[in-house]
């Protein structure tokens, strides 16, 4: 059997002569050989934008582009404190949406070229946002990211975290990592203030690095605001250690258990002030506590029905919540 032509050269088959006729090559073996055949107006225009469409399919390299998200809704009660419209301590329903998208390609110098985006919708509820908390629906502010050879550079206005601290942000990272070190860079190319608890605060650049041997890792992280800190981590199976000086004048020690579906973490500071954390989860469920030396603390608890889960939770100021949830 002849072999098939591939598509850049099945265009070859119609070839516009001097006059702007379309001439058909018939096969070898056609009783139509060596008759000519004009095509001219409409039918004309589709061959040739056919010709062109085959020629771009034919030189466009493959891209892939993904989607997942998540989403939850449930009963909620807000603190008091919080500055949404369910501050009142009732409970209030709540029911939100997010939807990430990426897409990528490879060069053919093996160079990975993506470009990322989200977009959160309806009223949210957490832990960490005090309670509820009304989510945009607007797409947001695309990242882009370039690849290769372990250097990754990164684009996003005012959405790249800093290294010491991810209070603030830049516009473009540099990062470059191995199996045993890393090493980045972000810049704020257009001078951004953030407010940071109450205080104007400008950051121009950051950098951090880390190198690991042996299961001890040594880390450094400082910005142009002469902010530093330095860190040493440990893990040895189930069991890790860490130290952290921020500034040359706070250090916190981190002790830490897990296996077998527990965990248990510590945490204290020069101050005295302390974290206690654990959590335990078997066949679906789940549990996890935590609480401080100010004797805040909060429990929450969930179980996987197999494509979705169930949750609930509450803490000692009196922010319960209870809901299912689910991703794709």
């Amino acid at each position: 059997m002849p072999a098939l032509l591939p598509p850049a050269a099945m265009v070859l088959i119609a070839i516009p002569n001097a006059w702007g006729e379309i001439c058909s090559i018939p096969n070898s073996d056609s009783s139509e050989l060596g008759r000519t055949f004009d095509t001219r107006g409409k039918t004309m225009k589709k061959v040739l934008l056919a010709t062109t469409a085959l020629v771009l399919w034919a030189g466009v390299a493959s891209a892939e582009i993904s989607f997942s998200g998540s989403a939850a809704a449930g009963i909620g009660r807000d603190d008091s404190n919080d500055d949404h419209d369910y501050n009142d301590g009732e409970f209030h329903a709540y029911n939100s949406g997010s939807i990430d998208i990426s897409a990528s390609t490879e060069t053919s110098s093996g160079i990975t070229i993506g470009v990322s985006t989200s977009v959160s919708f309806g009223t949210s509820f957490a832990f960490d946002d005090g309670g509820f908390a009304d989510e945009d629906g607007t797409i947001g502010a695309p990242t882009l990211t370039i690849s290769g050879s372990g250097v990754t550079l990164t684009f996003a206005d005012d959405g790249v975290d800093h290294l010491y601290s991810d209070d603030t942000a830049g516009d473009v990272g540099v990062a470059y990592s191995t199996d045993t070190m890393s090493v980045g860079v972000v810049l704020d190319v257009d001078n951004t203030v953030t407010d940071v608890d109450g205080q104007d605060v400008e950051v121009q650049w950051s950098a951090n690095g880390s190198f690991t041997t042996s299961g001890v890792t040594v880390s450094a992280a400082f910005d142009a605001n002469e902010n530093y800190s330095l860190g040493l981590a440990y893990t040895a199976g189930a069991v890790s250690a860490s130290l952290e000086n921020d500034n040359g004048d706070s250090n916190t020690v981190t002790l830490g258990y897990s296996a077998d579906g527990m965990s248990a973490e510590i945490e204290i500071n020069d101050d005295s002030e302390w974290t206690l954390s654990g959590g335990y989860s078997a066949n679906g469920m789940g549990v996890s506590v935590s609480m401080d030396d100010a004797s805040d603390w909060s429990a929450s608890a969930s179980y996987d029905l197999g494509g979705a889960s169930l949750d609930a939770g509450i803490t000692s100021a009196d922010i319960a919540y209870a809901g299912i949830s689910f991703s794709f």
